[in-house]
């Protein structure tokens, strides 16, 4: 089975929701959830959860690039080839991990999309009854179906809320840097990182739902300025670090300019 790597704080019902999706993907997957301080009942609910296709971690790391690293180095030493990894405010239409896996990059990702019926399957009708005679009555079956992603659309701009990494991309390029706090800038910094290893880091056109920004927009107002202020020295670490202002047209550089909006 493939494992997804689910690391949360709160968002009870986000929660529950991201799982379901990975739950119901057309190969076999199972779910490691890393809780990070859930007080919300989210621990509760995922103990609870008669499923053993789920495995709950008390984990209380202090930032995303620590849970990303706890989840991964173990589920690596397990053996795994590969893992998933999804924020908890995400939810995959069923096709997402077995299309992730086919593409066989070190590091792929699906793309967030903020409306929900770009994750629904396309409804059309077929025919059904045998040969076309005259008269004769046929009965139109609904079915679905999703469009496979078109490599015409396949990106150099991964998303970091659901990607798939393989074990020779984390042996090559290493773990995140946990001089990330929270949950800001530790995405871009690893993809500078694979650039700069010469591996490739793609973003598939297969939308997943993406509720984004889940923690601050429920965040009361004194937690709101930690994490806004957080991310500001997220931001001035990157810049030391690298030299380059994020989203700058010398960030977009380090990628021959690929990916700089117009």
């Amino acid at each position: 089975m493939t494992p997804v790597l689910i690391p949360i704080i709160n968002g009870k019902e986000l929660t529950r929701n991201c799982i379901k999706s990975v739950l119901a993907q057309d190969v076999p997957c199972e779910v490691f959830v890393l809780d990070n301080g859930a007080t919300d009942g989210s621990g509760e609910m995922l103990r609870a959860w008669a499923d053993d296709r789920i495995h709950y971690i008390a984990a209380r790391k202090p930032s995303v690039a620590a849970s990303w690293n706890f989840g991964l180095k173990w589920l690596f030493a397990q053996g795994h080839a590969a893992v998933l990894v999804l924020n908890n405010d995400t939810e995959l239409r069923p096709d997402t991990v077995r299309w992730l896996l086919a593409d066989g990059g070190p590091f792929v990702t699906a793309v967030g999309a903020a409306e929900k019926e770009k994750i629904a399957p396309q409804i059309f009708g077929s025919i059904k009854g045998g040969v076309f005679t005259k008269g004769k009555e046929f009965e139109i079956q609904p079915e679905e179906y999703y469009a496979p992603p078109d490599p015409a659309m396949k990106r150099p701009f991964p998303d970091y809320s659901c990607y798939l990494i393989r074990r020779e991309c984390w042996d090559i390029v290493g773990p995140f840097d946990e001089n990330f706090l929270g949950a800001f800038c530790e995405d871009l910094d690893h993809h500078i990182r694979i650039h700069k290893a010469g591996m490739s880091a793609m973003c598939l056109e297969l939308p997943f739902y993406h509720v984004g920004s889940a923690t601050i927009n429920t965040a009361d107002e004194p937690l709101r300025k930690d994490i806004s202020a957080q991310a500001q020295k997220n931001r001035e670490y990157f810049k030391k670090k690298w030299g380059v202002g994020v989203g700058t047209s010398e960030y977009y550089a380090i990628f021959g300019g690929h990916g700089e909006p117009q």
